[in-house]
């Protein structure tokens, strides 16, 4: 085996999708991003979803009138899986931090990529795994017993 063959298998499929761009007839679309632009509007109903190949974006969710952070995503990772996987408008904004260039993709692209390498869905659905229990680790430590949901916040 070369060592480009070995460097190319260590890479996840993700990676490899984010470094590979377009690349034939995926019908993925390269997209640049400038530091503070809005990428998807919490709202929105388009549904495609991206993978960061550059940069890092923040996801922002309005709530009443604040913003709450959820988190900032990085190379190799992605977001907009879920207006994608179930056709419901965005629940949160999106902006890139820096310059950021990213991987779009429609459903009939991700469905193409996963069929051509199928460990991409895998790795989805492990990054996805981690997000819930991340979030489930998240709630777990605003709850009391007398409070077991965490709704009660601080009454």
């Amino acid at each position: 085996m070369t060592v480009g063959a070995s460097r190319w298998s260590a890479r996840s499929a993700l990676e490899r999708l984010a470094a590979s761009g377009q690349g034939g007839h995926s019908a993925a679309v390269i997209r640049h991003a400038k530091a503070g632009e809005l990428i998807v509007a919490q709202g929105d109903e388009d549904a495609n979803m991206f993978i960061v190949q550059s940069g890092c974006v923040e996801i922002r969710r309005h709530v009443g009138d604040q913003i709450v952070v959820h988190g900032r995503v990085e190379r190799g990772d992605f977001f907009g899986e879920m207006s994608l996987l179930e056709s419901q408008p965005r629940v949160a904004d999106v902006v890139a931090l820096e310059p950021t260039v990213l991987v779009e993709l429609g459903a009939g692209a991700l469905l193409l990529r996963i069929r051509r390498d199928p460990t991409l869905a895998v790795e989805m659905l492990q990054k996805l795994s981690r997000r819930i229990r991340d979030l489930n680790e998240g709630l777990a430590g605003e709850t009391t017993p007398s409070d077991p949901l965490g709704l009660l916040g601080d009454v």
